[in-house]
């Protein structure tokens, strides 16, 4: 799929392929994988904070993901794979390219989802790095001063986090709170 996408990317007018490089040297980002899961929600989030280009995703399974979660990753749209090899892809590129949201607008959204959206659209994409850090090292059965200390913050700064992620997940507790990121696949 990896071969026919580029190839047909590459043959298309206007869209110049630069496989290999950062995310800061495109305008477009294009993103194939079969289904969306957590990882692929957790890999598009990590390739969204390296900069904010927007992304074409192309699978065939992302009905399990909400948008809120896929625009949250930098994803502007979202083709079948039937489409790798249709004018479809190359009119998707180019608009996305043209009409891709400022950083500035792009933060603003991702900030909406982390503190407005309740929580049963909460996932991975919706929690900050630092919240998901702090769940990940309860989880582990680290106490607030390991978690301190691993994450080089202040021990107030991380029950404040654990705070606000608890919030944001409708739990009553940190327990809780580590059973809703445990069963919810974020952590």
């Amino acid at each position: 799929m990896h071969t026919g996408l580029v190839g047909y990317l590459r043959s298309s007018q206007g869209v110049v392929v630069v496989a290999g490089r950062p995310r800061s040297a495109v305008q477009v980002a294009v993103f194939a994988v079969e289904r969306v899961a957590v990882p692929t929600l957790e890999l598009l989030r990590g390739l969204a904070a390296e900069g904010s280009v927007p992304t074409v995703l192309v699978t065939n399974r992302a009905a399990e993901v909400t948008a809120s979660a896929l625009a949250a990753c930098g994803v502007v749209a979202v083709l079948p794979m039937s489409a790798v090899l249709s004018p479809r892809l190359h009119e998707t590129v180019l608009a996305a390219g043209r009409e891709a949201l400022p950083g500035d607008l792009r933060a603003e959204v991702e900030t909406l989802h982390r503190e407005v959206l309740p929580p049963d659209v909460l996932n991975a994409a919706s929690l900050g790095e630092r919240e998901i850090a702090v769940l990940r090292l309860l989880s582990e059965g680290r106490d607030t001063g390991e978690i301190a200390s691993q994450l080089g913050c202040s021990e107030r700064t991380v029950k404040n986090t654990l705070f606000a992620a608890a919030k944001r997940l409708g739990a009553h507790n940190r327990v809780h709170a580590v059973a809703h990121a445990l069963r919810a696949g974020i952590i």
